[in-house]
């Protein structure tokens, strides 16, 4: 049925009694109302300045190497999303989790915590050695969902250089 062993359906339960299907994303998987969807995420995500991507983007960022993309579904619609992206360094095999989102309309579920876990699992199956996330202070529901769930607040500095200006 599948290729990649990562690339199947699971059906999760969330602690709140809701049920989810994840799936991790192939190129053959997005068309054009995936692309509407993953978008719509990402704009709740990223705010209106987010620029929508074409469905060849998002299929190139499905099949990219050393990355998984999962969306949750409810009743065959994506309404939530998280990318596991990992690479090899001197350190170690290294992983962050990133873009974890769940669509307004279904917070409050467990479905966010489904995701995070689903992708921990899946950086235990690459072999990660650390899995590392950012999130905005802002974010209080999710740095809360994080720390519950044993990630640990490293005290470093998070410095961007803006290589376009």
């Amino acid at each position: 049925m599948v290729q990649n062993p990562l690339k199947i359906i699971f059906k999760r339960r969330s602690a709140k009694g809701y049920y989810m299907d994840i799936k991790v994303l192939s190129e053959n998987d997005i068309g054009k109302e995936e692309t509407l969807r993953l978008n719509a995420l990402q704009r709740q995500l990223r705010g209106d300045g987010f620029r929508n991507l074409t469905l060849l983007e998002w299929k190139k960022m499905a099949d990219q190497l050393g990355l998984e993309m999962i969306a949750g579904f409810e009743r065959g619609e994506i309404i939530g999303m998280s990318i596991l992206r990992w690479h090899d360094l001197p350190g170690g095999r290294t992983a962050t989790l990133e873009d974890v989102v769940v669509d307004l309309a279904h917070r409050g579920k467990g479905y966010g915590e489904l995701l995070v876990k689903e992708i921990i699992k899946m950086a235990r199956k690459t072999k990660v050695d650390f899995l590392d996330l950012t999130s905005h202070p802002s974010r209080e529901a999710a740095n809360k969902l994080y720390q519950k769930l044993g990630w640990e607040k490293r005290n470093t500095n998070l410095y961007r250089f803006k290589i376009n200006r």
